[in-house]
């Protein structure tokens, strides 16, 4: 009922006002004959579009009690409109004057009625007792739906600092699969230069080959850019162990031989968050092999689940100073796994450079 009341405002306040029509009108009518039955129908009537005018018909109903004050002296049961538009002004109206105002209005209204709906012989004791209920049911009223507005207010914020924190893990994603694309790209595209400029011999099938690579590492960033979207559509992307493999076949094609230790279901049933982590720290341990390891450089991928917990390791065996110019890489790689609590140690060994991770795997 709240989420449909919530979804669609103006069909309760149709509901509401039919209602409270129905009901109130005949009995205002019973009670005060037709001067009953039209106020009655002036307080029910306007509920109908209380969401979309909720000042318009705060005053409109204000003025129509007055009207009663002064020609009825007994309350009618239509006067369940007044604290609905109350509560109205209270959860939708974003001024704090105006709400203020009605808040102010309404408990005044309240002690009037209390002394005007008063009766002897103890119309003093009675009019005080009448007029302090009166004004603590509105007051009680408007804090509910201050309240009720503050909290609205609050999960607007929430929402829209959860969408600053996807655009900024977008622009990072997307960061990531370009950097490691165009790494490989460039790779292929300065060994090809330089064989078609030195090699003796350097025939079509090899330049096929280098410009398949890159054809290839062009359309898979792509792939990974289409499906980064979807994940923001809530269309998740396939991320599981299908995706590490083919990471894995793109960095071989560039000429980076690598073993990988990981089974194809090792990613199955983790959080998004958690998946997308290994993908993206197994890329950049891997581009930067590519770029700073040399040559003769070669690379090992483990990803094991170990109990609560997702392990990578990421080691390659290379020149000395293998991590060169990874500084930002793994800076970013770090902050991902903090985010995830999880932890994050690098460093060079005595043969090439080392990368371990450790994520827990019920990670949200």
């Amino acid at each position: 009922m709240s989420r449909w009341s919530a979804a669609h405002p103006g069909r309760l306040d149709t509901v509401v006002a039919a209602a409270s029509t129905a009901v109130f009108v005949p009995a205002g009518a019973g009670l005060a004959g037709w001067g009953g039955l039209l106020l009655s129908a002036a307080l029910t009537g306007p509920l109908a579009v209380r969401s979309r005018y909720p000042v318009a018909v705060t005053i409109w109903t204000a003025g129509v009690a007055l009207v009663q004050l002064a020609v009825l002296r007994i309350p009618l049961p239509a006067d369940f409109a007044v604290p609905v538009a109350v509560y109205t002004v209270a959860a939708h109206v974003p001024s704090r004057a105006v709400r203020l105002a009605v808040l102010a209005a309404a408990v005044g209204g309240g002690v009037a009625a209390g002394f005007r709906w008063s009766t002897p012989p103890a119309y003093r004791a009675n009019a005080l007792a009448a007029a302090a209920v009166l004004a603590v049911v509105v007051a009680l009223v408007w804090l509910v739906g201050n309240l009720v507005r503050g909290r609205a207010a609050n999960l607007r914020e929430v929402v829209a600092a959860r969408r600053q924190r996807e655009r900024v893990a977008a622009a990072r994603e997307i960061h990531d699969i370009v950097a490691h694309s165009l790494a490989v790209v460039i790779v292929q595209a300065d060994g090809g230069r330089y064989a078609a400029g030195h090699a003796e011999l350097w025939d079509r099938a090899q330049a096929v080959e280098v410009l398949d690579t890159i054809g290839r590492t062009a359309r898979s960033a792509l792939g990974e850019v289409r499906g980064l979207i979807d994940l923001l559509r809530d269309e998740p992307a396939e991320l599981g162990g299908a995706a590490l493999e083919r990471l894995v076949d793109a960095v071989r094609a560039a000429g980076l031989p690598v073993r990988l230790d990981a089974g194809r279901s090792v990613l199955d049933g983790l959080p998004g968050p958690v998946r997308t982590a290994v993908l993206r720290i197994v890329q950049e341990s891997l581009t930067n092999v590519l770029k700073h390891a040399g040559p003769d450089a070669t690379a090992e991928v483990m990803v094991a689940r170990t109990g609560a917990a997702v392990t990578v390791r990421v080691a390659n065996r290379g020149v000395a100073g293998a991590d060169r110019g990874a500084g930002h890489g793994l800076t970013g790689m770090a902050e991902r796994v903090g985010e995830l609590g999880g932890t994050l140690t690098a460093g060079r060994r005595s043969d090439g450079f080392l990368v371990e991770v450790s994520v827990p795997a019920g990670t949200r």
